[in-house]
Order: C-alpha cells, then sequence, then structure tokens
C-alpha cells in the first residue's frame, strides 16, 4: 500500500498540484536562506530541548526517535523486510533535505514542486520533523517489535531501553507543554480577540498567492477601507471609500503626549473615547519616524497592536515614509467605551520624545462612501460608479468565482494588487459575490461524494453468506503433522 501511495503521489498528485495549482513563486521561497537557516542550527538540533524551548534547533527529531531509526532501519535492512525498507527510504530522503550540505541541499529544495516549497516556506524544520517522528515510530517501531518477538533473551532489554526513551522524551516534551502554559492569554484576553474590531487576518493568509496587496498588516485591516473604484482602461484610482472617509466632516483633532509607566510601556494620553454603534477613522501624524515598538491599543471590548514602523505591507499601518497612517476603530459593546494607547518600545533605553504624535478622529458616514459594504460572507455590496469601471474588493483573486451585478453575471479579472475586481456599468448597482469553484474541483468533490456514496450503499445492502451444514455430513478428519524430531530425520 506504501509503495502504490508513493508512485500514485510521484506520477500524479505531484505533477498535477504543481502545473494547476502552484505556478513558481521566487519571491515566497529563497533556496539559499533555508540551507544557511538549517545550517546555523544543525548541531545545536542535537542537544537537549532549551528550557524556554523557543530556539529553533528545539524542532529536532531527538536522542530516542534517531537510536531507534537507527536500529530498525539496521534490522530492516539486513532481514530484507521490503516494506520496512520503503519507509524507511523515505526517512533518509527526508533527512537529507534536512541536513546542511550546500551543494545537495541547493540542488534538491530548488527541485521541490512549488506548492511543497509554497507551505514549508523558511521553516522546513517545523513542517518536515513531525513527519519525521510519525513515519520513524511506526515503521522502526514495528520492527523492534519483531526482533523482541524473534529473540526473547534480548528483549527484556529492549524493553527497559524503550521505556528509558520514552521517559527522556517525555521529559523533553514537557517543556514544549510550560512554554504553553506561560505563553496562553488569559479566558478574558482571548474572549477580547474574538471580538469583531479584533479580529486579524495576517500576512500569512496571503503568503500563499503570487502577489500580496501592499496594504496586508498584522494588525487589524477594515474591509471596509479596502474597496476602490478602477478606471476601465488604465486601473487608474477613480475612487475609494479610504479617500471618502478622509474628506468626511465631524473630525477632533488631539495631541498624544507620551507618558513612562513603570512596566516599560509608555502611556499615550488622552484616551479615545467610542459610542456604540459608530464607526470612526484614526489618522496618526507621528512626530518621530523612527519609532520601534508596539502600538497597543486596549479597552473594554478593543485590544489591537501594530509594529512600528511598519506593521506589514508598503501601505500597511506604520510610522515610517509612506506607510499607511490610518485605521477604522469601533466597538461592538452596547455601552460607551474608553480605549487606552500606550507604546512599548524594542529597546528598553529607546528616547522616547513628550510629544508621540497626533491623531484625526473622523465620524464614519457610510452612507457617503462610494462603496456600501453590506455583507462580507456572503459578499454583498452596493457600488456608485460615475463610469463603466472596475470594483476592487478585498478579496484575493482565485479561479471560481461568480459576481454578479444586479442579478445578472458579471466578469472577474485579477487586479494589479492581485485582488479580485469585478467590472461595473455606470450607475447604483448590486453586487454579489460567490465562490462556485473551478470545474476541475468540482468534478473531484463529485466523485469524492459518489464513491463515499457507493461505499455507504455497499456497507448496508452486503451481507455476509451463511453456509448450511448438513446434520449427517461428517466433519473432515486430517491427518496429524509428523513430530519435529521425525520431520527433520526425514530431511536428513
Amino acid at each position: 500500500m506504501l509503495q502504490a501511495g508513493a508512485l500514485f503521489l510521484a506520477l500524479t498528485c505531484l505533477p498535477f498540484a504543481t502545473t494547476y495549482f502552484a505556478e513558481p513563486n521566487v519571491d515566497a521561497f529563497r533556496t539559499d536562506y533555508v540551507v544557511k537557516t538549517l545550517g546555523s542550527h544543525w548541531m545545536a538540533a542535537w542537544r537537549p530541548v532549551s528550557d524556554g524551548a523557543d530556539r529553533l534547533s528545539d524542532q529536532q527529531l531527538g536522542w530516542s526517535l534517531a537510536v531507534v531509526a537507527l536500529l530498525g532501519g539496521l534490522w530492516a535492512f539486513r532481514k530484507n523486510q521490503r516494506a520496512l525498507c520503503s519507509i524507511m527510504a523515505a526517512v533518509g530522503g527526508l533527512l537529507i533535505l534536512l541536513i546542511p550540505l550546500p551543494l545537495v541541499q541547493s540542488a534538491l529544495w530548488n527541485e521541490v514542486p512549488s506548492a511543497i516549497k509554497s507551505v514549508t516556506n523558511n521553516w522546513p524544520t517545523q513542517r518536515l520533523y513531525p513527519v519525521l517522528a510519525a513515519t520513524v515510530t511506526v515503521a522502526c517501531g514495528t520492527a523492534l517489535l519483531r526482533v523482541m518477538r524473534r529473540r526473547r533473551k534480548v528483549s527484556r532489554w529492549m524493553t527497559a531501553g524503550l521505556c528509558l526513551s520514552v521517559a527522556w522524551s517525555l521529559a523533553e516534551a514537557s517543556k514544549f507543554q510550560r512554554r504553553t502554559h506561560l505563553s496562553t492569554l488569559t479566558p478574558e484576553a482571548s474572549e477580547r480577540q474574538l471580538y469583531p474590531e479584533n479580529l486579524t487576518l495576517t500576512r500569512y493568509a496571503y503568503e500563499m498567492f503570487k502577489r500580496m496587496p501592499d496594504y496586508v498588516a498584522d494588525g487589524v485591516m477594515s474591509p471596509l477601507m479596502q474597496h476602490r473604484v478602477l478606471d476601465a482602461a488604465s486601473m487608474a484610482e477613480i475612487a475609494s471609500n479610504a479617500a471618502a472617509m478622509r474628506g468626511g466632516s465631524q473630525a477632533k483633532i488631539f495631541a498624544l503626549e507620551s507618558r513612562a509607566s513603570g512596566n516599560g510601556e509608555f502611556q499615550l494620553t488622552p484616551s479615545i473615547g467610542l459610542l456604540p454603534g459608530r464607526e470612526y477613522l484614526l489618522e496618526f501624524t507621528f512626530f518621530q519616524r523612527d519609532y520601534l515598538g508596539d502600538l497597543a491599543l486596549h479597552g473594554d471590548h478593543v485590544d489591537r497592536n501594530y509594529h512600528l514602523p511598519a506593521d506589514g505591507g508598503r501601505s500597511a499601518f506604520g510610522s515610517a515614509p509612506g506607510q499607511g497612517k490610518s485605521m477604522v476603530l469601533w466597538t461592538s459593546g452596547d455601552a460607551p467605551e474608553t480605549v487606552q494607547l500606550s507604546f512599548r518600545p524594542l529597546r528598553p533605553t529607546a528616547f522616547m520624545p513628550p510629544s508621540f504624535g497626533q491623531v484625526r478622529m473622523t465620524l464614519i458616514n457610510r452612507e457617503s462612501l462610494p462603496v456600501k459594504l453590506e455583507s462580507l460572507v456572503p459578499y454583498i455590496a452596493h457600488v456608485h460608479a460615475s463610469a463603466p469601471a472596475w470594483l476592487e474588493t478585498p478579496r484575493m483573486f482565485l479561479p471560481g468565482y461568480a459576481a454578479y451585478v444586479d442579478g445578472r453575471e458579471a466578469e472577474v479579472r485579477a487586479s494589479p494588487q492581485g485582488l479580485l475586481m469585478i467590472r461595473v456599468p455606470a450607475g447604483p448597482v448590486r453586487v454579489e459575490l460567490r465562490y462556485v469553484g473551478p470545474p476541475l474541483v468540482r468534478l473531484a468533490l463529485f466523485i469524492t461524494c459518489a464513491t463515499w456514496m457507493c461505499l455507504l450503499v455497499l456497507a448496508i445492502t452486503r451481507r455476509p453468506k451463511l453456509v448450511k451444514v448438513s446434520p449427517t455430513a461428517q466433519p473432515e478428519v486430517l491427518p496429524l503433522p509428523r513430530p519435529i524430531a521425525a520431520r527433520s530425520n526425514s530431511q536428513g
């Protein structure tokens, strides 16, 4: 079964996935970086796990599994166990990808399909060592059990050795468990992270695509701001929600003053007041450009963090020149909320000016926006374009999307930012977007469902056949085997 599965994977799955779903993306994967990363922690990976379990070298196979793999592989090779040898060959192939041999590593990683490279990213140890651990446990563990059954004299010693190995592995794994307890959020903090105003969609969700939008950030991104109307010919921006928000009325401007606190943070005053059911645009003006740290916003419901000087792409929120300086803030609570701002420098000795910056706070009126977002899932929006144009949505472009403008199917295409855009006519229209999937994916789903239905029908309808035995039938008398000694004498 393993050999058939490997053959099917090599001949069908990998070429199919690479050809149809994973075009080469040079920027998303750097082979030289992987080789340098593996070389930097290869020797440290054979040491015990660090107390904090926070180093890259802590992702390792471990001494116990390494010994089990060596002994099980030698026994399978000497006894010509084909199935186990096949598994050990797969283990050896994965180990070669993790051993820092510059020429071999560069050649092998360059030949790995782009789909696997994109999923692996720059952390092959985190991806491959768990697979190695499971493979060694099943394959080599089976081999050692066969040895113990055949050689009863050494079974006790092997049992004792395996027990010691398991105890050592549990002691090493407990360091990761302790780190988990130390880094886990409190129930109250976890609940705040699930509020709509705090949900984050980090850059890792976009790195599988050939191009990431410039505004992709690690912090909270408002889908309301990420809507633009583009010219049908030149793709130039005609209108956008972000520009319409900045031109809103009822703006309040106040300066942020920094004051050191006892925990290494700087409190920024004054605080910001939010009313329920209202959305606000915050536009920051930073008096100093070389801020390096985290800007935090905390309230009863609001709990956000933004990295400075850049929180992501070239247009993401940040204090550096060219970075975006705006964010949308609101509260999902039923009562007014006060949001406190603070800044934690990356270096505790960093200089902090008394005046941190300035904030322009504007109340957002959704009715004045060129794109009124009614629902994100399913995607429904109302657009008012002055001429035939393209509506750029926050959705990443994928084959299989279907768009409908006033109930009629419309053309979809990838924008220069890699986002999905829909052709819209002039005037107010209602846009709806659905993901129906490409024909190949729908065919695969149909075949899968049909297969499971057939198996279910067979399991229900098939019954074991009962063999009727005649009451007069006599049981067949088999000849008794000869004793072992007599058999060996007869064979000389």
